[in-house]
């Protein structure tokens, strides 16, 4: 399997987890305390807008030729680790 193959499974399966996870902070978040719903639905709708990004991204990636994929790749690796930092740091959040 190609570098270009394996990073397309790899951000595809980032975004299918990062769907899951937001429909279970979406159901932790209901059982949140009234005045800290509309904070975190904040922070989820910021999460969500981010997820969109990088999956815009990908799919530049996705559809770009050999010459230019390595750099939109690092592009998007960027995004992609700092929104798993995010997602990480949020889920924490809800936990306490």
């Amino acid at each position: 399997m190609s570098d270009k193959q394996d990073f397309r499974d790899r951000i595809s399966n980032q975004l299918n987890v990062w769907e899951a996870q937001i429909d279970k902070l979406k159901a932790q978040i209901d059982e949140a305390s009234a005045d800290m719903k509309a904070e975190y639905y904040k922070k989820l709708d910021e999460l969500k807008e981010r997820r969109e990004e990088v999956k815009k991204q990908f799919e530049e990636v996705r559809h770009s030729g050999e010459s230019s994929w390595e750099n939109l790749k690092n592009k998007v690796e960027k995004n992609t680790d700092d929104l798993k930092e995010s997602f990480d740091s949020f889920i924490n959040r809800l936990k306490q």
